[in-house]
């Protein structure tokens, strides 16, 4: 069975991102969303809206892409640009496809992180 290629990422990019990732963010700790969406402030296990930030991996990078002003402007996590912030780090569909499965599959941060730094 031959083993899957993934692309490259922009290496400065992939750095912030497992730093966020890992907790080591200067902005400070991401809490995790397991629902689907990049970014919400629902509680899971109340169900109700607390007000607290929560993303999904790929909410987190695209939070980044923000910070670095990576779409002139738009915002990447709040109007749903997911696409065009893993594009700008450098990956693919599939590539931010199966991100979102494992996040949304109840991978912890740290576990996508180790993963990113092994195969991106």
């Amino acid at each position: 069975m031959s083993q899957t290629t993934y692309p490259k990422m922009n290496k400065r990019i992939k750095t912030k991102w497992l730093k966020a990732l890992r907790g080591e963010a200067k902005e400070g700790p991401y809490r995790q969303a397991n629902n689907g969406s990049l970014h919400t402030t629902i509680n899971p296990k109340t169900g109700e809206d607390d007000g607290i930030d929560r993303f999904c991996c790929l909410g987190v990078l695209a939070n980044i892409c923000n910070l670095e002003g990576g779409l002139d402007g738009q915002d990447a996590v709040y109007g749903g640009y997911a696409q065009p912030a893993f594009e700008w780090a450098g990956l693919d569909w599939t590539t931010a496809h199966r991100l979102a499965d494992m996040n949304d599959g109840g991978k912890r941060f740290a576990t996508i992180a180790n993963w990113i730094e092994e195969n991106l």
